[in-house]
């Protein structure tokens, strides 16, 4: 199947209903229906996932901070 592509050759087969389009036809059958039961179990473990990784981002950020302060602290004592 090529990137974009919905399965094309079997829109053929398939019935377009009454007053439909056959391009809006194509929309829906693309389209896919979502598991809402799927997503809420994969919602927590989505979530976990992020906020381990600003917590990462975070701690990456003050140790940077510090390092500057540091920084700052010896130019001001060179140039002071």
């Amino acid at each position: 199947m090529v990137h974009g592509d919905c399965g094309g050759s079997r829109l053929r087969s398939a019935r377009v209903l009454p007053g439909m389009s056959l391009a809006r036809h194509r929309r829906q059958y693309c389209q896919g229906l979502v598991d809402y039961d799927q997503v809420r179990a994969a919602t927590p473990q989505m979530f976990a996932a992020e906020l381990t990784g600003l917590k990462q981002d975070q701690a990456r950020l003050q140790s940077a901070e510090k390092e500057v302060e540091k920084t700052l602290a010896l130019v001001t004592k060179l140039c002071g």
